[in-house]
């Protein structure tokens, strides 16, 4: 009697055991296939259907830090900057809370890090989206891209102070001329001195990483084009509109050895 008790015991774990195994080998090939669903979704640019299919994969898998991440990029996919709706906020909010939870099983994940640096850069959450982009680079400093992306979200920063700034002075936002109000543009200079040199900084550093980056030549255009506006004299004034058209048409010249994007090639075949 207990020999057979014993065989029923042994049997029974086996086949418990075996049941568990079927669960978990369909779970994982459910995750797999949402997963898959998902990117597929996402590659034809149907976010909502990609992010129904990623949150499914999690529900199943909870501790998928890829299925995760997906879903993150999904709802940042469905974002619009500068939206002031309530579905366009909870949008970016729910992308922010999985980049959080992710990062709170993975604090170095580069791709979690840059997102939530750009969503808040399109929210024109420019503190926020600086202090990510410092993060960004020192977890990655031989990245040209990261070092451009936060010389770009400083100079947002700034020149949205700068704009402001003209316009209590009455000028015109591209008045060209500087700030006429010399205690004004020594106020800005104090207070934006070091930002502007730290964007110059990176904006530089992202050019000795790369010789070709467009985009931080066209920032550094951009931060001379501030250091004109807070210029006290017409020489200095000058001087650093002419760096800001150096750049500039660096910038163009890197854009010309590019190939066009296929929409603008077509339409300049059908020409």
């Amino acid at each position: 009697m207990k020999r057979f008790l014993g065989i029923t015991a042994v049997a029974l774990a086996l086949a418990t055991a075996g049941a568990l195994a079927a669960g978990a080998a369909f779970r994982w090939f459910a995750v797999r296939r949402d997963r898959s669903a998902g990117q597929q979704a996402f590659d034809r640019r149907e976010f909502a259907v990609a992010a129904s299919r990623f949150r499914s994969a999690l529900e199943r898998d909870p501790r998928s830090l890829e299925a995760r991440l997906s879903l993150a990029q999904a709802y940042a996919a469905q974002f619009v900057p500068g939206g002031e709706s309530d579905a366009n906020r909870s949008l970016a909010e729910s992308a922010l809370a999985e980049y959080q939870r992710l990062l709170e099983a993975d604090p170095g994940n580069r791709a979690a890090i840059h997102g939530t640096a750009v969503l808040y850069e399109g929210q024109s959450r420019c503190e926020d989206a600086v202090t990510w982009y410092r993060r960004l680079v020192a977890l990655d400093p031989g990245s040209a891209d990261a070092h451009a992306s936060l010389s770009a979200a400083e100079l947002t920063r700034v020149a949205d102070a700068i704009l402001d700034a003209r316009a209590r002075a009455g000028l015109a936002p591209d008045g060209g001329g500087p700030i006429g109000d010399g205690a004004l543009a020594g106020e800005l200079s104090g207070r934006w001195s070091e930002p502007i040199e730290t964007g110059i900084a990176e904006a530089s550093k992202a050019l000795s990483i790369d010789t070709s980056h467009e985009a931080a030549m066209a920032t550094l255009s951009a931060w001379h084009r501030v250091r004109a506006d807070l210029a006290m004299t017409i020489d200095r004034h000058r001087d650093e509109l002419a760096a800001a058209e150096s750049w500039r048409q660096k910038a163009l010249a890197i854009r010309r050895t590019r190939p066009a994007p296929p929409v603008q090639a077509a339409a300049e075949a059908a020409r």
